[in-house]
């Protein structure tokens, strides 16, 4: 799936080498009036709405570097400088601000996870799970557990659901949500288990149909975000989060199917 930026430069991990990125980005010229975002891949696009709200308010552009959580944390150790960190969970964030990588941490949001298929596909994901097992599915497409808060998400799902033995031998990974979405779309997969924010996505709302994974099924997916110790402008990074939490983020937020964090 192609990189969507936000509203200027942004940048996609799978897409670009650790290294090279980093070396990108601390190369990059460094304005007061912007504020540089690591966020997980399952943003894409509401960063596009958030940030260009952000800026009409505050007059701060937003540019957003997207990729898996677990990416985006190891780049932030390794010293990628980026000021805020917004991830699909808790673990992440926490995990940064225990090591002294960050100190103003926010839940924004709380995710969630869909069975979606594309229209052409002979799936029918409204029927559940349970299609998963049918032999016309061959392959469904996740994000990786070990990397993608919502892989781990769809991992649970599928064996509290008892579908995962079923599925097992089904599943391909894709490094983030955004590229599950990608071998979906692109004909790689009949049916993917994706957040609800990429099936709402302007790139994919109209090319397909989802059914909503129960949360009983899964842990909740509560997205927390955290501003840096690093960040160059703290003020404007938590004016930012203040933004997110607030009653226009928390609406845009809600257009892409991200329920409020609590």
């Amino acid at each position: 799936m192609r990189e969507r930026r936000c509203p200027a430069r942004s940048f996609s991990l799978p897409a670009i080498g650790g290294a090279v990125l980093l070396g990108l980005l601390l190369a990059m010229p460094v304005s007061a009036a912007e504020l540089r975002v690591a966020a997980a891949s399952s943003m894409q696009d509401v960063m596009a709405s958030l940030g260009s709200a952000f800026e009409r308010q505050h007059g701060v552009r937003i540019v957003s570097t997207f990729g898996s959580s677990a990416r985006l944390y190891h780049q932030i150790r390794r010293g990628a400088p980026y000021d805020v960190f917004m991830a699909a969970d808790a673990v992440f964030p926490e995990k940064l601000e225990a090591e002294g990588k960050g100190s103003f941490r926010r839940r924004y949001a709380k995710g969630r996870l869909v069975l979606w298929a594309p229209r052409r596909s002979p799936v029918d994901p409204t029927r559940g799970l349970d299609v998963l097992s049918e032999p016309r599915v061959r392959k469904v497409a996740i994000a990786n557990p070990k990397l993608a808060p919502y892989g781990q998400a769809a991992q649970a799902a599928l064996e509290t659901s008892k579908a995962g033995d079923a599925v097992t031998s089904k599943l391909v990974y894709g490094e983030n949500a955004s590229q599950a979405a990608h071998f979906v779309s692109t004909g790689g997969a009949e049916v993917g288990l994706l957040p609800l924010s990429l099936a709402r996505s302007p790139r994919l709302s109209d090319e397909g149909r989802f059914w909503l994974v129960p949360e009983k099924l899964h842990p909740p997916l509560f997205a927390e975000a955290l501003v840096l110790n690093q960040a160059r402008e703290k003020s404007e990074a938590k004016a930012f989060l203040d933004f997110c939490t607030g009653p226009e983020g928390q609406a845009i937020l809600r257009r892409f199917g991200m329920e409020p964090p609590r």
